[in-house]
């Protein structure tokens, strides 16, 4: 009896962080957009394709912003406690490191301001791994110190 109430409360906790997981990697995978809207529609338009864009180019473009939303899933995946520390602090990172950045890159302006995004996603991603490693080892520090 005490083994199948063990499994539930570790499926349960594996549900909720994988949708806390979810849910943050959505958000993460919007920032571009969502950093844009203090200065108004039109700014946000920049981001977004225009009809006689490529596809291909868009997708490329994708495939750059998808890395943040990964990194913060699986480090959702790797939390242990019920804090979900890897994952917050990843999440934290990335958000901190992007918004600026995207609410400041400026398409009209500049000519090599898309390169940005290519680089953002990169450099956040690599900021969001290191925050999650700092929650893993917190979390693993802690555990520790719940089990002696």
């Amino acid at each position: 009896m005490k083994d199948t109430i063990e499994t539930f409360e570790a499926r349960t906790r594996n549900n909720r962080t994988i949708g806390l997981g979810l849910f943050c990697a959505i958000v993460s995978f919007f920032l571009p957009i969502v950093s844009r809207l203090p200065r108004g529609l039109e700014w946000v338009m920049h981001y977004l394709p225009s009809s006689g864009e490529s596809i291909f180019g868009n997708l490329f473009l994708l495939m750059f912003a998808l890395i943040p939303p990964v990194v913060v899933f699986l480090f959702g995946l790797n939390s242990k406690s019920k804090f979900c520390l890897p994952l917050l602090f990843a999440f934290l990172a990335i958000v901190i490191v992007s918004v600026p950045y995207y609410y400041y890159l400026d398409f009209t302006k500049y000519n090599l301001a898309g390169v940005g995004l290519v680089y953002i996603p990169i450099i956040a991603s690599f900021f969001g791994v290191v925050a999650g490693l700092i929650g893993i080892w917190i979390e693993n520090r802690e555990l520790k110190k719940q089990n002696t």
